[in-house]
């Protein structure tokens, strides 16, 4: 069936649109097909995997995500629950989130952008403000002298203020990383498993405080108080 499967990028991670109707052995196929026909475009890098279009059990999603890492490189970091209700004082939409942290952001001429995703073994360094719209994969490295904005996840090390002190931040829409630094401070990531499924994004903002790196949600109060 045309368009049984369809596949969208975001900053984010990756939205799979499903048939509904079809019989799911011809769907997971269906998949693998598709995934499998742009396991080059997709390249090897971790994402954030949502399911839309029809009811899925928990053994279904299982198996997608199986066939999905079988026929392609991509390294699933979770599944997006989209089941669960958000409650905007605790989750921040993203559309919001992406909003109030671009106006962070310097509007002059000291600023790096990278379109694109942080591949492993890549590592980056800026002397200015560096913005990322795409993820820093599993053992990629970003660095700048200033502060660090990425619109996607960061899943490899990141570290901001080097040479020039505590006074950055790192902001990430998806905050797993590997390991962050902010001037001397230095604080390791937590080590997940090879999939899990969270009802939202985990956007956060790294600073120091109190000689120490700190994580908090990101919130147009907080990112007020910072700059």
């Amino acid at each position: 069936m045309k368009n049984a499967v369809r596949i969208k990028n975001t900053s984010g991670g990756m939205t799979v649109y499903l048939d509904a109707q079809m019989e799911f052995e011809e769907l997971l196929s269906e998949i693998g097909k598709k995934f499998g026909e742009s396991a080059k475009f997709f390249g090897n890098v971790k994402t954030v995997l949502s399911l839309e279009g029809r009811e899925l059990s928990e053994e279904e999603e299982a198996r997608i995500v199986d066939v999905i890492t079988l026929n392609t490189q991509l390294d699933i970091v979770y599944l997006l629950d989209k089941s669960q209700p958000v409650v905007a004082e605790q989750e921040p939409q993203q559309e919001v989130v992406v909003e109030t942290v671009k106006e962070l952001i310097p509007r002059n001429e000291r600023v790096v952008f990278y379109k694109r995703c942080i591949e492993a073994g890549e590592i980056i360094r800026a002397d200015k403000d560096l913005v990322v719209f795409g993820n820093v994969s599993e053992d990629a490295v970003v660095m700048s002298t200033n502060s660090i904005y990425i619109f996607g996840g960061l899943y490899g090390e990141a570290y901001a203020g080097i040479d020039n002190g505590d006074d950055y931040v790192i902001a990430a829409m998806d905050f797993m990383p590997e390991k962050i630094g902010i001037g001397r401070h230095e604080h390791q990531g937590k080590k997940v498993s090879r999939w899990i499924k969270k009802s939202a994004f985990d956007s956060k903002i790294a600073y120091v405080k109190d000689k120490k790196i700190v994580t908090d949600q990101i919130t147009k109060e907080l990112l007020n108080s910072l700059v």
